[in-house]
């Protein structure tokens, strides 16, 4: 296990959403932090690069972050958010309406409550 992921203009590129939070919670110790930064659908930066195979808001971390939502899709991955924001990176960014989340989660591994924050998963 580790303690740190870094997936910045990263996970946007991989097939299956679901599978790839699942692969980072397994990865990370508990405790650890993921950073994620992606292009929103909120904006057109996660539309326009033909590269991008799956999409994402601050939304899409629900399922990952809070047990009600988690259910529906049926995933061992629990995570307490540290920090989820929509934001423009640059005037640039704002300019063309290329929006990111940023993403700060912790993965919870335990029921122990260690991390400080509301725990909703």
């Amino acid at each position: 296990s580790i303690g740190v992921i870094r997936a910045h203009d990263f996970i946007e590129h991989l097939p299956n959403g679901q599978k790839t939070m699942e692969r980072i919670y397994d990865l990370l110790c508990d405790g650890g932090m993921a950073f994620i930064l992606v292009p929103s659908t909120d904006g057109r930066g996660a539309f326009q690069d033909p590269t991008h195979i799956s999409f994402w808001n601050q939304n899409s971390f629900w399922y990952y972050t809070r047990a009600e939502t988690a259910a529906y899709i049926g995933t061992h991955a629990r995570f307490q958010v540290g920090h989820i924001e929509t934001f423009f990176p640059s005037d640039w960014h704002r300019e063309n309406d290329i929006s990111y989340v940023s993403g700060v989660l912790i993965a919870v591994k335990t029921e122990e409550r260690k991390y400080g924050g509301v725990l909703t998963i």
